[in-house]
């Protein structure tokens, strides 16, 4: 059963975000970068849980990048998509991320995931410009 339902996590995941060598998905919020391709986020599918998940970040430009170890996370309802790890802490731990570089994150979430969609937002900074980029998933 958890053979099915984790293959069925994955066709979706390829067929909504396309195929990736790494098996990961990405997203890059577009409208928050005018366009241009700052951050990648991706998921390492064989981390997904409904407790947690590793992402992988990666600089897409020439530019030092700065974040937080902070993030939302949001799940998507008819309603739009709503924050629901509101009251989760964090250490406030600030990382840096070299030109054309890739780090990688550890998340736990607050509370144990229901199947749906979610998506996982985080903010970067570079020469005192603010870009939110964002990965979705779906957990069946």
């Amino acid at each position: 059963m958890f053979k099915k339902g984790l293959g069925i996590l994955l066709a979706f995941l390829l067929v909504f975000c396309g195929c990736s060598s790494q098996n990961t998905v990405s997203y890059v919020n577009s409208d928050a970068v005018s366009g241009d391709e700052v951050v990648a986020l991706s998921i390492d599918t064989s981390t997904l849980t409904s407790d947690g998940v590793k992402i992988e970040i990666k600089n897409l430009t020439d530019k030092e990048m700065t974040y937080e170890t902070s993030f939302v996370l949001e799940q998507q309802t008819d309603d739009g998509w709503i924050w629901i790890n509101t009251e989760q802490e964090f250490t406030a731990l600030g990382c840096i991320l070299a030109p054309n570089d890739t780090n990688t994150q550890s998340l736990k979430f607050i509370k144990t995931l229901d199947d749906g969609n979610y998506r996982i937002t985080k903010n970067f900074y570079a020469d005192g410009t603010k870009y939110e980029c964002f990965v979705e998933f779906e957990l069946i």
